[in-house]
């Protein structure tokens, strides 16, 4: 038994009638998996084809490039999360639809060598037929891997583990509402090198954002009310019920490195406050600007540590921030030591809502977003990635170059 894994989860009690989810549902999802890649939306600096290795120091600054990706190219899933093993050239990404019509159900790991460019998929998608639920409540596959289900902001690479952490939340696989009776939230791991799963043993919080915090070596999550950490060592998360931080859903969080505090924007009403959480005195407060980005609702940040700056890629003022078919979007930064925003005048990606495909690579030093490509495009098109190296002024001599 591996440690921090349940030792009497060996057998189903549960499992899905595999009649009920025949039918049309899936066609358009298998339409979109066909579908050719979409052209770069107006305005954003051209592609570069991919390379072998590719040539990151070729990124020019403060411009926002569609890199060319190839290989088994995922589709875009509005709930699915992101995290990146900087170290190890591979960024990964987890989570799928299951929602009554966009359901598709995928517990996949998808993966993109960041040295070439391509995409892989670690394992075929378990088939539904084999979701099942442990007498504890756990819902996991007879494969031993968690369901296809919404990720949010709940996936984060933990360097010390060296795994992917995965905080599953039950609740929101609608077809399966009669194997959800008695389950509960879990939290897994992923080993990328072995390309296999776990499950902790702790009781897990039911939480859509996550954050790994590199001074305390501890994962950080939150549920608008609720602040929870989780031990590297002892692999256990502990609730605290703190005053001043965010409230609602649908939040984002990232790690000032710079402050050394977790910061937190957007809810699911577009909120555009920022928030900050000192995890080792375990408090909120909220950090007024004179200025104030567009809202967002599952806001698409990340931290650049050389830059010292929050970066936010948002729609843009009156553009809808769950979801839009216009993709109009702005990118702001939010600078540590001077504690204002700015907006970066720079030709942006679009943004179509809510998303958390997005990551920064401490090596290569740059933000990598990912989204699907034209306005207009629906749901479950494939994945373009764009990628932005943001010099400040004080740095444009090169300095925050890899």
């Amino acid at each position: 038994m591996t440690p921090g894994t349940f030792a009497g989860d060996t057998g189903p009690t549960a499992a899905v009638s595999a009649g009920s989810l025949a039918g049309s549902r899936f066609a358009s999802l298998r339409r979109a998996i066909r579908a050719a890649v979409l052209s770069v939306c107006a305005g954003v600096a051209g592609a570069q084809s991919p390379a072998a290795p590719f040539d990151w120091d070729a990124l020019p600054n403060n411009t926002w490039v569609r890199l060319s990706t190839t290989g088994a190219v995922p589709v875009k899933n509005f709930h699915a999360g992101m995290t990146i093993d900087s170290d190890g050239d591979v960024l990964l990404l987890f989570g799928s639809e299951s929602h009554e019509l966009a359901s598709n159900y995928d517990n996949s790991v998808r993966r993109l060598d960041l040295s070439s460019l391509v995409w892989s998929q670690d394992y075929p998608p378990d088939p539904i037929t084999t979701y099942t639920r442990t007498a504890t409540g756990i819902l996991r596959t007879t494969s031993g891997r968690p369901w296809g289900d919404h990720a949010f902001d709940a996936v984060d690479y933990v360097p010390p583990l060296r795994k992917m952490a995965v905080a599953q939340w039950p609740e929101h696989a609608f077809l399966l509402k009669k194997v959800l009776r008695g389950a509960r939230a879990a939290t897994w791991l992923y080993d990328p090198d072995a390309k296999r799963w776990q499950v902790l043993a702790t009781s897990s919080p039911k939480v859509g954002t996550t954050v790994y915090d590199p001074d305390t070596r501890q994962l950080v999550g939150y549920d608008g009310r609720n602040t929870y950490v989780l031990s590297t060592r002892s692999l256990e998360w502990r609730s605290y019920t703190l005053a001043g931080g965010p409230s609602g859903y649908h939040l984002s969080m990232a790690y000032d490195s710079v402050l050394k505090k977790v910061l937190a924007y957007g809810d699911q009403d577009a909120g555009n406050q920022l928030y900050a959480l000192d995890v080792a005195r375990l408090q909120w407060r909220k950090i007024d600007t004179a200025l104030h980005p567009p809202g967002a609702a599952g806001a698409a940040i990340v931290y650049s540590r050389r830059a010292k700056a929050l970066l936010l890629l948002a729609p843009a003022p009156g553009v809808p921030a769950y979801s839009n078919t216009v993709g109009t979007s702005e990118t702001w930064a939010f600078h540590s030591l001077t504690g204002d925003w700015r907006k970066l005048s720079l030709a942006s990606p679009p943004v179509f809502g809510m998303n958390y495909h997005r990551v920064y690579d401490e090596k290569r030093n740059v933000f990598l977003y990912a989204e699907r490509a034209e306005a207009g495009a629906a749901e479950g098109a494939p994945l373009t990635m764009w990628a932005l190296r943001y010099v400040p002024d004080g740095l444009a001599n090169g300095v925050a170059k890899p």
